[in-house]
């Protein structure tokens, strides 16, 4: 669907320049002098899909899409529970772990259901649905690893919103051993692994700026005077602007 996309986009009078691949992204993430010398395997377990990217040196040489994400367990729990899928992403993320060694008997929440009936659900119950699934895509994983390469692989690295779930380090040994790692980005800011693909490419931006020769800034004039020297006299309305955006960011914070 990428043609689909670059027409919405120039139609909003947006100009494309260029096209980032997921797994491309999710390297520039943890790209280092270390891992440009290595060959390995990038998997991000993301809402609607997880990618699998093979890279050799550096270069992302091969790549594929499995059709499972953390929407298969949404509806997983949704179906089971009968109840509705923004509920049971809720009880995903909040309230379940991805491996069963983790739960606890004495856990249990209550949610009402679609016919408005209220489900007493254990913590051991869900945590064996969100781990069944799981479970499943990270299988399909390493087939599609063993389909995409025959080489020696000196990591695996996994990531993606789904690596965020409790107790999700577990399943990744069970299923990979000990030569998988999960991992974390800790950027400030974007510090929540749903953000790999989009912290990349703004990584690939700016090296290809630097191969270039171009400097490139996401910061105005005015922002920077105002990290530089805090105590410069900026415009009320500027400051103002500022209030706004913390204020909006704390209201979304206590809101989740």
């Amino acid at each position: 669907n990428l043609f689909s996309v670059v027409a919405l986009l120039e139609e909003l009078g947006i100009s494309v320049v260029d096209v980032c691949i997921g797994p491309v992204s999710d390297y520039f993430t943890y790209k280092s002098k270390e891992y440009d010398n290595k060959d390995g395997i990038i998997v991000n377990m993301g809402a609607e899909t997880t990618t699998v990217g093979v890279v050799s040196k550096g270069i992302v040489v091969k790549s594929s899409v499995i059709q499972f994400g953390g929407k298969s367990i949404d509806n997983d729990i949704a179906y089971i529970y009968k109840i509705d899928n923004q509920v049971g992403q809720n009880l995903k993320e909040k309230f379940a772990f991805a491996h069963s060694s983790a739960a606890s008997s004495s856990e249990v929440t209550t949610r009402k259901n679609i016919v408005n009936e209220e489900v007493t659900i254990s913590q051991p119950e869900i945590t064996e649905i969100v781990s069944a699934r799981l479970e499943e895509i990270l299988k399909l994983v390493k087939k599609e690893i063993s389909s995409l390469t025959n080489m020696e692989n000196d990591y695996i690295i996994i990531t993606g919103g789904l690596t965020e779930i409790k107790s999700f380090k577990n399943l990744i040994t069970e299923v990979f051993g000990k030569g998988a790692l999960v991992y974390k980005v800790d950027t400030i800011g974007v510090r929540d692994n749903k953000y790999t693909t989009a912290l990349g490419m703004i990584k690939y931006f700016i090296d290809k700026m630097d191969v270039r020769g171009k400097e490139y800034s996401m910061i105005s004039e005015t922002d920077e005077e105002l990290l530089v020297k805090p105590d410069s006299k900026l415009k009320k309305e500027n400051i103002d602007v500022i209030g706004k955006m913390f204020k909006n960011f704390i209201k979304n914070k206590e809101e989740e």
